[in-house]
């Protein structure tokens, strides 16, 4: 998926904010609304948790490698 796509879908549903640079109008600033920061809150344990799940049957040496990757 596009960045630019993403995004417009975050917007959409009210999870985002966007404003466009008053001094370039090619950039733009993104903050989360907060209907956004409570989802991510949310939501944030419940990933961690699943990829701490998923990376248990790892050996040491790849969960460093994870680690060091992420």
């Amino acid at each position: 998926m596009r960045t630019s796509r993403g995004l417009r879908s975050l917007f959409e549903k009210r999870l985002i904010e966007r404003r466009q640079d008053s001094e370039d109008r090619r950039e733009v600033h993104v903050q989360l609304r907060e209907t956004g920061r409570q989802l991510f809150d949310d939501m944030f344990p419940r990933i961690c948790a699943l990829n701490i799940d998923l990376l248990e049957g790892l050996d040491a040496e790849k969960w460093h490698l994870s680690s060091v990757l992420a």
